[in-house]
């Protein structure tokens, strides 16, 4: 996932990664030691253990089933004589979030390669 952000995108990635993690965190760490004291070690993991395939299983589910190393897109914003598009306004190559691509094409945008 790194390969396709720019520098300035990594902040907003480690904070996201950072807000989620402690999140989860808050949650299950007074959880653990509640189970631990009130229900006993097996309780306490098994419990833990079922939330980390549940975690597990949400995080297979969101994930992109096809998650191509390069996306063929166009550019039809920018002028013709511009060098990123001198092969011509469709193209493919590993997408990078830059000042030439600030999002991620929507499906409209993708060209389909035969």
């Amino acid at each position: 996932m790194l390969s396709v952000l720019s520098n300035r995108t990594y902040r907003h990635l480690f904070a996201a990664q950072f807000a989620l993690s402690h999140a989860c965190w808050l949650v299950t760490y007074p959880l653990a030691g509640w189970l631990q004291s009130t229900c006993g070690s097996v309780t306490a993991i098994l419990t833990l253990a079922t939330l980390s395939l549940i975690g597990l299983a949400v995080a297979v589910a969101l994930w992109p089933h096809r998650d191509p190393a390069e996306i063929a897109h166009r550019h039809d914003d920018l002028p013709p004589d511009h060098p990123h598009i001198a092969a011509g306004p469709h193209h493919s190559h590993a997408y990078v979030i830059d000042d030439l691509h600030p999002c991620w094409p929507a499906n409209r945008d993708i060209t389909r390669s035969v």
